[in-house]
């Protein structure tokens, strides 16, 4: 496990308020975009998940060595298949000193598994939870679900008369675009309290001197972060002392910060695998004055696929510190198959063939919708895409868009070609993301197929991982999904992205390789 650095975001220097003063020994830190909201159970996003960890907790957490370990439940025991019971610690209060029942955790569970949460698919396996009294809860499972706690690791519990009191009882939706006082305050149970938020502009974290973890106290006392959209900006904060930490560094300043007195770099591999995903609805029109939909061909998809030139992104965009990928998953992902990880080199002439025998011999023209904020250099590597595919007849138009307008278009299914990106970091197991982006859309079940990808045959196999528990069995099942998606051409994979972080080399943090950012176990050396 790499132990030090840690996490990440930001705002604009104009705004950027004095150099705080040691002895205030305040954590200031920057991303490239801000928390999603405050609600815990709005939108299953990595970096507002990975924040808010700060502020709430689920019943299970990840230890230093990736591990599941205990957090708001003690303990946990498997009745049958389909029926776990999770034991609640005692003596824990929420941020506003009500004490955390079973009733909380009931609450919680119901708010993330509803319409308007963007929890759905993550909790598709659950049926119900009840409480057995008030230190106990059962979870009745849909189907066997053999990680059921690691999907625990995700769900934060929220105070029920809380909730209640601020008309918060359901999640804020992304969809919508809705929002409820839960988005915009919080009061959960974590290390860390939120005292100042300014959507945009800046959230402060106090540390909660009634956290439970007595053992793990001892973090910054006050964190203040703040989103830096533009990277040349976020750089310059950091170099000028007005932020202490940056994520993600990009990729051309490494060099810059590595040999810059009193900074620490860190750059490795991340867990986040970026991709295009193609709509193959027969029933969507994404070319005018087609019709017909040209990726419900698979030799369509295919011939995109071969396109898109990975080595030269590597090498001109990435400045070599991204990984070429042929999985959907990473390395370190439990359900990563190295021997299917193959991605077949560009080839203009083969995909020029094989649009010309699906039809298309003079290509077509769609929209290629691109967040601008969200994954390292994301636009770049689209407007490096487009000449791509124009050597093969294709004509995409790009569209790009914040991270919250992105994702909310996709989940309207406004979409017909985008960039999307995945790291199973919340779970750690590469059913999750086959059950949330490739399984056909049913119930919630696919919650996050935009792409609306189904075969019969991955859906079983998706459904037999899950209830797996057999780690050779379950990477046999994992082989079999991986081939079914490559035969037909389900994704795009383009690379691994870098995680890439700098900051003030006074600091020592945790970072793991989930990226997730752990402020208690963020120090100043002196």
């Amino acid at each position: 496990m790499s132990r030090a650095w840690l996490l990440i975001c930001a705002l604009t220097l104009p705004l950027l308020g004095p150099l705080a003063t040691a002895q205030a020994r305040e954590l200031r830190f920057s991303f490239q975009s801000d928390i999603a909201s405050l609600d815990p159970h709005f939108f299953d996003h990595a970096f507002t998940q990975g924040f808010l960890a700060n502020v709430y907790e689920g019943l299970t957490r990840w230890d230093d060595q990736l591990n599941v370990e205990p957090a708001l439940a003690t303990s946990w025991r498997q009745e049958s298949p389909t029926e776990w019971v999770f034991n609640l610690r005692q003596g824990v209060r929420f941020h506003d000193g009500q004490a955390m029942t079973a009733d909380d955790v009931v609450f919680s569970y119901e708010r993330a598994m509803g319409p308007d949460s963007g929890y759905r698919g993550l909790t598709s396996p659950i049926r119900n939870v009840e409480a057995i009294d008030p230190a106990t809860v059962r979870v009745t499972l849909n189907r066997p679900y053999a990680i059921l706690p690691r999907m625990t690791t995700n769900i934060m519990i929220m105070s029920r008369a809380w909730a209640q009191a601020n008309g918060a009882l359901t999640s804020s939706n992304l969809r919508t675009n809705t929002r409820n006082f839960a988005a915009a305050n919080a009061n959960g149970t974590g290390p860390y309290r939120v005292t100042a938020h300014e959507p945009d502009s800046m959230t402060r974290l106090t540390a909660f001197e009634g956290w439970w973890d007595h053992d793990n106290r001892g973090g910054v006392p006050e964190a203040t972060f703040r989103p830096i959209r533009n990277a040349a900006t976020r750089v310059a904060a950091l170099l000028s002392r007005q932020v202490d930490m940056i994520w993600p560094l990009p990729v051309a300043d490494i060099p810059r910060l590595q040999s810059s007195p009193g900074f620490s770099v860190a750059v490795r591999p991340s867990e986040w695998v970026i991709m295009l995903r193609l709509n193959q609805n027969p029933e969507r029109r994404p070319a005018p004055g087609v019709n017909a939909n040209p990726f419900a061909d698979v030799r369509v998809r295919e011939a995109v696929y071969r396109s898109i030139d990975m080595a030269a992104i590597r090498r001109t965009i990435m400045r070599g510190h991204s990984v070429d990928t042929g999985l959907p998953v990473a390395p370190n992902t439990s359900g990563f198959v190295a021997a299917l990880n193959q991605r077949p080199a560009a080839d203009p002439a083969r995909a020029r063939a094989l649009l010309a025998e699906a039809g298309y011999p003079n290509g077509f023209a769609f929209t290629l919708d691109c967040p601008n904020d969200r994954f390292i250099n994301d636009e770049a590597i689209c407007r490096a895409i487009v000449p791509m595919l124009a050597r093969i007849g294709i004509e995409a138009t790009l569209a790009t868009r914040g991270t919250a307008q992105h994702f909310g278009r996709l989940q309207r299914m406004e979409s017909d070609a985008f960039m999307v990106g995945w790291a199973s970091a919340g779970v750690k197991d590469a059913h999750n993301l086959l059950s949330q982006l490739f399984a056909t859309r049913s119930g919630s079940m696919g919650a996050v197929n935009y792409g609306e990808f189904s075969d019969p045959e991955l859906d079983r196999t998706i459904e037999a991982v899950g209830a797996e528990s057999d780690p050779v069995k379950r990477q046999e099942l994992f082989a079999r999904a991986w081939t079914i998606l490559g035969r037909d051409w389900g994704v795009i994979p383009l690379h691994i992205q870098p995680s890439a972080w700098a900051y003030s080399a006074d600091l020592e943090t945790l970072q793991l390789p989930d990226d997730n950012m752990r402020l208690w176990r963020t120090r100043w050396r002196n």
